[in-house]
């Protein structure tokens, strides 16, 4: 076995075990961001389900203006207090807006624990 044949054996021995420690960091990291979509997907499912709620009720026929109006509000209240529920699901309660990348970072690092 030449030496070369040997340096070709151990970085492909080493890529392999980098390959399967990505895999199972990746899963790691993954796999709570597809839970955050799936929660962020969920919650605009239920804000158009009653945002189509307005549009019927604005439809209706039989209801005055004044009952549409009041009905509207009602479901409009809903989605209100519904969106603070939706983002502490989706970013954990923090204003990412607020923070810069490094403070994103370590935060992400914390949840980890890393």
């Amino acid at each position: 076995m030449s030496v070369i044949e040997m340096i070709f054996g151990i970085a492909s021995l080493l890529s392999l075990l980098f390959a399967v420690y990505i895999y199972f960091k990746s899963k790691e990291w993954i796999y709570p961001l597809i839970e955050k979509l799936r929660a962020s997907r969920n919650s605009f499912i239920e804000v158009g389900r009653k945002a189509n709620r307005i549009v019927k009720i604005a439809e209706l026929k039989n209801r005055s203006s004044d009952e549409k109006v009041m009905m509207m509000r009602q479901v409009a209240r809903t989605i209100e207090d519904g969106v603070d529920r939706h983002m502490h699901t989706i970013d954990d309660g923090k204003d990412w807006e607020k923070l810069n990348v490094k403070e994103i970072y370590s935060n992400l690092k914390k949840k980890w624990g890393q």
